[in-house]
């Protein structure tokens, strides 16, 4: 008889005594407050065991969390979704990631990128993968995805600093974050002698 048994077998006992030994309408209630909590661990513990079994069918033996629903709520997405804000769901891949920007600019320089560098700055800057991890699910090298992710930024950089200078050399208004970008990026191309991304 194992350990866990013999408590088992313990409690029961000590539950049958408090049984015959309730006299007073306080010791029923106690009794009541006693059989409910074990009513409902049994509850819980026949609900458990279902939900790994209906796992098990679902996601076969190997799944590591036992559940059939795996707990994706501690993702921002799916929270969103169950609050009925499915923006982010529908727009959450690679070629609709640019209608989210909130600069209609950067938005539309997203866009205008190839296939390939769209696919590999999503998974980058959204999904937060590694060059190991894209190169993997791209099928390059992690040196070609490293290549096409500098070629994409060094040409949005490129193209948004030229979009900001128009409006500044027009006289339109630019927002502070803007003309420090146009700053930063002058500097920088002074000090390398090269465009990025070319």
């Amino acid at each position: 008889m194992t350990k866990k048994q013999t408590k088992r077998q313990a409690r029961a006992e000590a539950l049958r005594r408090y049984e015959n030994s309730c006299r007073t309408e306080a010791d029923f209630a106690a009794l009541a407050a006693m059989r409910d909590k074990l009513d409902s661990n049994r509850e819980r513990r026949e609900r458990g065991h279902e939900i790994l079994c209906a796992s098990h069918e679902v996601f076969g033996d190997g799944h590591a969390n036992g559940a059939a629903i795996p707990p994706p709520l501690a993702l921002p997405h799916w929270r969103e979704a169950v609050r009925g804000d499915f923006i982010g769901t529908i727009f959450d891949n690679a070629d609709e990631i640019w209608q989210v920007f909130g600069d209609w600019q950067v938005g539309r320089l997203v866009k205008g990128l190839t296939a390939k560098q769209r696919d590999a700055l999503f998974r980058s800057a959204v999904r937060m993968c590694s060059s190991e991890e894209i190169a993997v699910c791209m099928g390059k090298t992690r040196r070609g995805v490293n290549k096409l992710l500098a070629a994409a930024l060094g040409g949005l950089r490129r193209r948004l600093a030229a979009a900001i200078q128009e409006r500044l050399d027009a006289g339109l208004p630019v927002t502070p974050e803007k003309r420090r970008f146009c700053e930063r990026h002058a500097t920088q191309n002074k000090t390398s002698g090269e465009t990025p991304g070319e």
